[in-house]
């Protein structure tokens, strides 16, 4: 499974490369010291399955990876590397689809089971990086968020990492209904992504276990 590293130190890139390559997983690793030659080596490959996006860059910084991503291939989940970034980067970040965030100096269990959770379909997000995508959001957008019984059902369910499809087929009901569920969810909220959606949910205790 090709995983593409993007960070301008080599030293992170290459400490990302040894714990990936000495998993139990089948991960080969592909990497990029700047945006622009993440963005060359996605329009050139398309047997990426993961990659691992650092923020702040020389020439093309992650935000603009980022976008391209969701631009052009928002199938590739993205795991975001960070030391500490603003409330702003990391909800523009989710909004674009980012699926978690990672602390360059995590251990390598911590890494592989996000990389394993995000791989599986989850939004893998600490407490503290919820708290920075909605530190500022108004309390009446929560106070006034009137999900119906299938709405939280949906809810649920992504926030467990299912697809539209496989959330359609749970509750026996067409992939555009769930569709168009999730719109009224995403207007409610007042967010614009799932990953944005999930971090919300779980900000202000909105998932039933």
């Amino acid at each position: 499974m090709n995983v593409l590293i993007v960070d301008d130190h080599m030293i992170v890139r290459e400490g990302l490369k040894l714990i990936l390559e000495n998993a139990d997983r089948d991960f080969q690793t592909l990497q990029a010291s700047n945006g622009q030659e993440a963005i060359n080596l996605l329009k050139s490959k398309t047997d990426i399955k993961l990659i691992l996006l650092d923020i702040k860059m020389e020439k093309v910084d992650g935000i603009e990876v980022m976008r391209f991503v969701s631009s052009h291939c928002p199938e590739i989940p993205v795991i975001v590397l960070t030391t500490y970034d603003t409330d702003e980067v990391v909800k523009e970040m989710l909004a674009l689809g980012a699926k978690s965030f990672l602390l360059k100096d995590a251990d390598s269990d911590k890494i592989i089971e996000t990389i394993s959770q995000v791989l599986a379909g989850n939004t893998v997000l600490s407490t503290e990086m919820a708290a920075k995508a909605f530190r500022t959001k108004n309390d009446a957008i929560v106070s006034n968020a009137r999900l119906t019984e299938r709405q939280q059902g949906i809810l649920d369910l992504l926030v467990a990492g299912f697809r539209n499809k496989e959330i359609a087929e749970k509750i026996f009901v067409s992939e555009r209904t769930v569709k168009n569920e999730l719109t009224q969810i995403y207007n409610q909220f007042g967010v614009s992504s799932r990953s944005e959606a999930v971090a919300f949910a779980f900000k202000y205790g909105l998932v039933n276990e």
